[in-house]
């Protein structure tokens, strides 16, 4: 990439155009590949031919420009040189992950525009208490009056993506969705969750459809895996990351993500609890959630021995298999508990 900036920083005139199109073209077919972070290549290039707006073309044209090129290099992704990886195990970038995750709301705020409110309808036909919801577990959609579609994350009007206002960190002038977040996507896929690796690393966004007939119930990026993922809580994700906590009760697995908003609730009431009634022990605990493909995640956890793990599945015959196969990427070393969902 920086071979191809100073390309475009030196590029005599009459030849400026024309080298910006190879270049851009170039590399969007690294970002095609996910070798490269699309924000980033598209700001490094509009930074480099900065001093050619009003020279040769408009800002607006420039924008365009790099916008074709990069799309039409990342419709032919070059994979030249890269080792071969599992594509299910093949996550988003990760800056796009973050900025796509800081620009969905809270549902406990207070939105008048149609994704958050039937988001909370939704949410609230399941008996979901949306006030206990914490940001960390779920949030809404950004409001479709601040998206805006394009792929490339290329702002007009150097308008920087996720900016936030001082007045409401999770209100953005704009939001730009990335060309894995399809446009029909903004309009019926208004839950979304964070999934993180093994090591309690976000690394890829699952989003549920809040209407009954749309399918597939949920979704994630599209072109991209979910393989070795999953849900956690803040007591999940720091056991994720090798943070021993002496008040951990124990670590609460479930199937799916409406399951594994329950369990965060119920994990978050029982702790709250217990600090309300004084008793000095403020057990807590921590909630991991594995959807299908997912369950080989399990196997990357530095499980601290003799840790409590409980598993709650489905009270049916796909639920008592699918415990068994979770049971199976656990260590000896943990104390397993089976328990039906309610």
């Amino acid at each position: 990439m920086q071979n191809g900036i100073d390309a475009i920083s030196q590029a005599c005139k009459g030849q400026r155009s024309d080298t910006i199109n190879k270049i851009a073209y170039g590399l969007g077919r690294l970002i095609g590949a996910s070798r490269l972070s699309e924000k980033k290549t598209a700001d490094e290039i509009c930074a480099a031919a900065a001093h050619l707006i009003d020279k040769t073309f408009s800002e607006r044209e420039l924008n365009y420009i790099v916008s074709r090129s990069l799309g039409q290099g990342k419709s032919n992704p070059n994979y030249d040189g890269q080792p071969s990886v599992d594509p299910q195990c093949h996550f988003p970038p990760a800056d796009e992950i973050a900025t796509f995750w800081d620009s969905c709301r809270p549902l406990n705020e207070k939105h008048s525009d149609k994704i958050y409110l039937d988001t909370i309808k939704y949410l609230r036909s399941r008996k979901f208490d949306v006030s206990r919801i914490s940001p960390d577990i779920a949030r809404a959609l950004p409001s479709g009056n601040n998206i805006m579609t394009g792929g490339n994350n290329i702002v007009p009007n150097n308008t920087q993506i996720g900016t936030k206002t001082p007045s409401d960190s999770h209100k953005y002038r704009h939001f730009v969705a990335p060309s894995w977040f399809p446009a029909p996507w903004l309009k019926a896929y208004g839950l979304v969750a964070p999934a993180y690796d093994a090591t309690g690393k976000l690394v890829t966004l699952q989003a549920r459809a809040i209407y009954s007939d749309k399918k597939p119930k949920t979704v994630w990026p599209k072109g991209y895996g979910c393989k070795n993922s999953m849900f956690a809580n803040d007591r999940g994700r720091a056991l994720l990351r090798g943070k021993w906590q002496a008040n951990l009760a124990g670590v609460v697995i479930v199937e799916g993500l409406t399951d594994y908003i329950s369990a965060s609730v119920w994990a978050c009431r029982k702790e709250s609890d217990r600090r309300s009634a004084g008793t000095g022990l403020c057990e807590a605990f921590g909630v991991l959630g594995i959807y299908q493909g997912g369950i080989n995640a399990l196997r990357g956890i530095q499980w601290p021995a003799g840790t409590n793990v409980i598993i709650s599945t489905d009270n049916d015959a796909q639920g008592d298999k699918y415990a068994g196969e979770i049971r199976k990427c656990l260590p000896a070393t943990v104390c397993v508990k089976m328990r039906r969902s309610q």
